[in-house]
């Protein structure tokens, strides 16, 4: 909810879409290919996009505390399966502490900033060896 106003002995709530598409590993699994291709490239133009957006608003560096990690990671399959289900737990309390945020704004959204977290977990290709 974004917005709600009085109408006629009621109240009138307003509402912002979001896009969140998270399908399960079974569903996920069952995708072939090029569909997952399609989506993968859609999340990461959308993330290098929310960025970009951030950046060229000047708003991306505003809080001394913005974070941009990116981790080279040596990983077994075992421990590349936890990351990805720490992410995910990652992104469930991401959405719990907007919650708490809300809560605190007593209804008036307007006094909270928009903020993007984006996670990416994927198996990278080895490094090139240098030319000799």
């Amino acid at each position: 909810m974004v917005d709600s106003r009085p109408v006629r002995g009621s109240t009138e709530h307003f509402y912002e879409a979001t896009a969140r598409m998270l399908l399960t590993l079974d569903e996920w699994s069952k995708l072939p290919r090029g569909a997952k291709s399609d989506i993968t490239i859609a999340a990461v133009e959308e993330t290098l996009g929310l960025a970009a957006r951030a950046i060229s608003a000047g708003t991306f560096d505003s809080f001394n505390e913005r974070a941009v990690i990116n981790l080279g990671l040596r990983l077994d399959d075992e421990g590349f399966i936890q990351l990805a289900q720490e992410m995910t737990d990652f992104m469930n309390r991401c959405e719990q502490i907007q919650g708490e945020a809300v809560s605190r704004a007593e209804g008036d959204l307007d006094t909270l900033m928009h903020a993007s977290a984006s996670l990416l977990l994927y198996e990278s290709p080895p490094p090139r060896k240098a030319a000799k």
